[in-house]
């Protein structure tokens, strides 16, 4: 959020119920620290979410409608990449799907936003814990793709409503709903 977002919400906090948030407490005691991120694309003003999340989720600009791939080919590691290097518990959590170009700038690298599929090969290759994501579009493309499906097969996923993965789980949302 804006550095305005947090002030006003801070102050309308503050004149409504006499107290800070819960975040404007913690900043006035020390406690927090506050940041500001440029999540504009290398190439363009209009930015697009492939490039938000790779300089969110990679650190580096990079140009619109690519994930975590720099302007001359180079690849930029992903957060999650990282944490998982460094022994943490990885995961995806998202309303999209786990492949869309949003998500995967914190844990792919794609030259093109719409590689969905190569989102998902390098999740799989990448051993992440958890990914949990909506929509039924990407299960039945997962399924009906041979490759992934040997693949994901070596790991333990089924094609049932709910698909696990072991030690990676995946389950869409919009199946177990609907």
């Amino acid at each position: 959020m804006s550095a305005g977002t947090f002030a006003l919400g801070d102050q309308f906090k503050l004149r409504k119920k006499e107290r800070h948030t819960h975040w404007g407490e913690l900043y006035q005691k020390g406690l927090g620290r506050y940041g500001i991120m440029d999540t504009a694309s290398l190439d363009n003003r209009v930015t697009d979410s492939a490039a938000a999340s790779s300089a969110w989720g990679g650190g580096h600009r990079v140009k619109r409608l690519s994930v975590n791939v720099g302007p001359n080919g180079e690849t930029y590691k992903p957060i999650l990449a990282v944490a998982r290097d460094a022994g943490k518990a990885t995961g995806i959590v998202t309303t999209t799907t786990v492949t869309h170009a949003t998500p995967a700038g914190f844990g792919a690298n794609l030259e093109r936003r719409g590689q969905q599929r190569g989102a998902m090969e390098q999740y799989l290759d990448r051993n992440y814990d958890l990914l949990l994501g909506g929509g039924h579009g990407l299960s039945r493309r997962v399924e009906t793709d041979h490759r992934l499906i040997l693949r994901s097969r070596r790991v333990g996923m089924n094609s049932s409503r709910i698909a696990t993965v072991y030690p990676l789980h995946f389950i869409s949302i919009y199946k177990m709903l609907f």
